[in-house]
């Protein structure tokens, strides 16, 4: 009887078990969905090179507010850089606007800062900054990282070439930015310049015809 009263007043215990395994079975999880983002950007990269060579990239140009493109793509890289102290600067002129294929762009943009924040160091920084002439819209993307080597620059916009070691923190991509940032640019009938900057970094510069003197 005593033992019946004891069993009903009785509070539950919770065991909490700790599963060894859980972890890693987490650590897993995590790279393997980061492999299947990689697989999936590499399907995207490798099918719009074939398009390129194929002269088939076929580019949609409508009046795009360029300060606002820039600013919407720059955003979607602040938390990363923020969490490394790296700045993204931004100079672009009030009022610029371009006939451009704006995904396209958005897109050539955003490999350039994923290549800036992979090389830039920590607490360094990142400028994007838009000049127009009249003639040309001309898109600089430019870090505080050690720049290119001599050996880089002359091949840096064709497929599969990656700077070395020692410019970046991290292994690079399969060095497919660089070359879908030409086919884009190309695309709209420019041209793409890689440089180091005489006060240091990499800069690469993105030159796009406007609508008066390229084709639609």
């Amino acid at each position: 009887r005593d033992r019946a009263h004891a069993r009903r007043g009785r509070r539950p215990v919770r065991v909490v078990a700790t599963v060894p395994w859980f972890a890693e079975l987490e650590a897993a999880l995590k790279s393997a969905a980061e492999e299947s983002q990689r697989l999936s950007r590499l399907a995207d990269h490798l099918l719009v090179l074939a398009r390129s060579d194929r002269g088939r990239l076929e580019v949609r140009k409508t009046p795009v507010d360029i300060r606002k493109m820039v600013a919407l793509t720059t955003a979607r890289f602040e938390t990363r850089a923020k969490a490394l102290g790296i700045t993204i600067n931004e100079d672009v002129p009030a009022d610029t606007t371009a006939r451009i294929d704006e995904l396209k762009i958005e897109q050539a943009i955003s490999n350039l800062l994923e290549n800036a924040l992979r090389y830039t160091p920590r607490n360094g920084s990142i400028e994007v900054r838009i000049e127009s002439n009249g003639h040309e819209l001309l898109v600089h993307v430019a870090d505080s990282g050690p720049g290119f080597s001599s050996e880089f620059i002359p091949r840096a916009f064709e497929p599969f070439s990656r700077t070395d070691g020692a410019r970046g923190r991290e292994d690079g991509g399969a060095g497919l930015g660089l070359a879908i940032v030409r086919a884009i640019v190309e695309a709209h009938d420019g041209s793409v310049q890689a440089l180091n900057r005489v006060t240091g970094g990499a800069e690469v510069i993105l030159r796009i015809p406007t609508a008066a003197n390229a084709t639609t």
